[in-house]
């Protein structure tokens, strides 16, 4: 009676730790999920504006039940939240995202374009003068997509450049319409400061 006692408490103390072990492999994949949360949403929400777009400036000979789709619906508000002048905007948030990421502007022409600069010029300084600091002066930004979630709001799909050619994969950023001009987001910013070792809490 004895033996099987303590064989039952040995059984339940190695369900114990499988349990345990299981429970720390999921919140290990949650982690990874959640990691790569922000940029998938973003992917997803600049693909279905260009394809919202697309739709908007296809003719189409639908009936008046099928113009009420929601599918329709939904394309019709993406074009009423538009800015005025796409044309404008669209240049105002390019030369945003140019001028803040162009390393030999000063530093305080590229805070002002960055919605909230709170302890993003120290993070730039300390990424100038640490193992990046000989190629930090010589980085760029291409643009190449931007697409209006609202009048004031853009999702930008773009690419850090050093001496003409990428050094990182295409990223996904957020630029907003404040101050009469457009502007880059701290989170942006902070995003790519970090992946250089730079973060902007120091």
């Amino acid at each position: 009676m004895r033996r099987r006692s303590e064989r039952a408490a040995s059984d339940g103390s190695a369900g114990a730790w499988a349990a345990a072990a299981l429970v720390l492999g999921l919140g290990g994949l949650l982690f990874g999920v959640v990691a790569h949360l922000r940029t998938s949403n973003l992917e997803a929400r600049v693909d279905q504006l260009e394809q919202a777009t697309v739709q908007s400036e296809t003719p189409s000979d639908t009936s008046p039940d099928e113009a009420a789709s929601p599918s329709t619906a939904m394309t019709a508000t993406v074009v009423e939240t538009q800015p005025d002048d796409v044309a404008a905007a669209r240049k105002g948030v390019t030369d945003a995202y140019t001028a803040v990421y162009d390393g030999s502007k000063p530093q305080s022409a590229r805070l002002v374009l960055i919605d909230d600069p709170t302890d993003v010029g120290a993070a730039m300084t300390f990424a100038a003068a640490g193992d990046v600091g000989q190629a930090y002066e010589r980085t760029r930004a291409r643009v190449d997509e931007v697409a209006f979630t609202s009048a004031d709001e853009a999702t930008v799909r773009y690419r850090v450049i050093l001496d003409g050619a990428p050094t990182l994969d295409a990223r996904i950023g957020e630029a907003v319409f404040v101050d009469d001009r457009w502007k880059v987001t701290r989170e942006t910013v902070c995003a790519d400061l970090e992946e250089v070792g730079a973060p902007c809490e120091l």
